[in-house]
């Protein structure tokens, strides 16, 4: 009687050890997710978000706000490396990973053609699981992001959003609207 294979599970040290060549590779329990470089709509609009979120977390010391690639490491299996995050750390404070005792504030993937069942399924679900206090998927083609908190349903915004972090005397507002001006639709 055969024995069924059991599927590899990459390890950072695995993963670290792969060639550099311009495309994301996270790990989700073991299985190494491997994307593309990005396009142009969704670096801007990455841009675009960070800028916004920038002065707002720096106001208010909530924490620092970063860039992918960066990784987030929860277990050598783990890691994953969203297109934007905060932190509740001083940059000074941070290394070339994040594994904090504490989750993220915020993390925030940016849907690409490549990654959107793996956004909206795999990463959303780990993500509602606890293992970071908001996620906001951003999706360009259908101009909306929802909004993924644990222990809540999901919740869709294509106007407004409004952003209340622990510590944050005011909310942060996004206007989605203008958030994808004059962006195509992916």
């Amino acid at each position: 009687m055969a024995m069924p294979v059991a599927a590899h599970r990459w390890t950072i040290d695995e993963r670290d050890a792969l060639p550099d060549d311009l495309r994301r590779r996270e790990i989700l329990h073991g299985e190494l997710l491997v994307t593309p470089a990005p396009g142009a709509a969704h670096q801007r609009l990455v841009s675009r978000l960070n800028r916004a979120l920038e002065d707002y977390v720096a106001v208010h010391r909530i924490g620092t706000v970063l860039l992918a690639p960066y990784d987030i490491v929860w277990s050598p299996h783990l890691v994953l490396e969203p297109d934007l995050l905060v932190v509740p750390a001083r940059e000074t404070e941070l290394g070339r990973r994040w594994a904090g005792k504490v989750p993220p504030t915020l993390v925030i993937e940016v849907v690409s053609a490549s990654s959107r069942r793996r956004d909206y399924r795999a990463k959303r679900d780990f993500y509602a699981a606890g293992n970071v206090r908001e996620c906001w998927i951003v999706d360009l083609a259908k101009r909306q992001v929802t909004v993924v908190r644990p222990g809540t349903a999901d919740q869709q915004f294509t106007t407004r959003l409004e952003w209340q972090p622990a510590g944050a005397d005011v909310p942060f507002s996004l206007d989605i609207v203008a958030l994808f001006s004059a962006l195509p639709a992916a």
